[in-house]
């Protein structure tokens, strides 16, 4: 379960859904593992490749601190974390979106 109120986890998912549909998205840290405060932030990260392109990236970074979100959501991407962060996340995360396989490339 993501330790989150519902209308925030929606935005996130719309902000999400608008930027990357097509990925794959893991909500992990205090969000998920326990111990997050009113205000913790979200940490996400986006799985799937090919690694999107940075202004995209950008752009979704832009739209999260822009959103009427009160906390910070850090985004980072799969493939540019060491593994030994990727198998403490595989652990323990929750799907905050499902990707689509066959759209990857697109979002």
């Amino acid at each position: 379960m993501i330790d989150l109120p519902d209308a925030w986890l929606g935005m996130v998912r719309g902000i999400l859904a608008a930027h990357f549909p097509a990925r794959e998205v893991w909500a992990h840290g205090s969000r998920v593992a326990g111990g997050a405060v009113r205000l913790s932030d979200l940490d996400i990260v986006l799985r799937g490749e090919p690694a999107p392109d940075w202004r995209a990236l950008e752009s979704l970074r832009d739209a999260l601190s822009e959103s009427d979100l009160p906390i910070s959501v850090d985004v980072a991407v799969w493939g540019e974390l060491p593994p030994a962060f990727q198998r403490r996340i595989e652990e323990k995360h929750e799907v905050i979106q499902r990707g689509a396989p066959e759209n990857a490339a697109a979002g």
